[in-house]
């Protein structure tokens, strides 16, 4: 494998560091959240499982009718972050979730902002309490595309962490069945990656 010139890779170091600080923080918000005691998930996430990916959309003729620069999913693991060019709802292109109702809409990035999604694994853990987000990357619409970048932080827990529905009455603890069988955080991965292996090969 080719290595990074030095200053992607001092930069994506700086980067990772800033991003992971930004994941611990967000796991508190998480603990208060979820009326977990303070430091519920220190251990799980004092080494976490994360995965930095640059994602360069370089500019191609008009789209045809249907396609998409990345077709419908969601996240794997815990919290995504992402580092997204600036678009907004007039832009007729980039991210879109879909909604409850089924219904897509473009999510705006302003200036100066991120986007957070909840991936497979923390919606598994919270017993959806909290859903992952489905998503995907539209052309703009008519003409020619252009180019987009998003760094994309992907993180989750130690791949060893044991995930179970969590001790809270939020996530349904004392007051309903957990939906999910406990699992750890890498058999998690480990199943979502073979069953789009496996729908790639269909």
């Amino acid at each position: 494998a080719r290595a990074l010139p030095p200053a992607l890779h001092r930069a994506a170091e700086e980067y990772w560091r800033s991003a992971t600080a930004l994941l611990r923080a967000l796991m508190e918000l998480s603990e208060a959240a979820l009326d977990l005691p303070r430091g519920h998930f220190d251990a799980s996430f004092a080494r976490p499982g994360t995965l930095l990916r640059l994602a360069w959309y370089p500019p191609s003729p008009k789209t045809p009718e249907g396609q998409w620069r990345y077709g419908e999913h969601t996240d794997y693991d815990g919290f995504t972050i992402l580092q997204r060019a600036e678009e907004s709802a007039a832009f007729g292109g980039g991210l879109e979730i879909k909604m409850p109702s089924g219904e897509w809409t473009a999510v705006p990035a302003p200036a100066g902002t991120l986007t957070i999604n909840i991936g497979d694994l923390l919606a598994r853990w919270t017993n959806d309490r909290w859903r992952a987000t489905p998503h995907r990357v539209a052309p703009p619409s008519g003409g020619q595309s252009q180019p987009r970048l998003s760094v994309v932080y992907f993180t989750g827990p130690h791949p060893d962490t044991l995930v179970e529905r969590l001790p809270s009455r939020k996530c349904g603890d004392g007051t309903q069945p957990p939906l999910y069988a406990p699992i750890t955080a890498r058999e998690h991965v480990e199943l979502k990656v073979n069953a789009a292996c496996a729908a790639a090969d269909d």
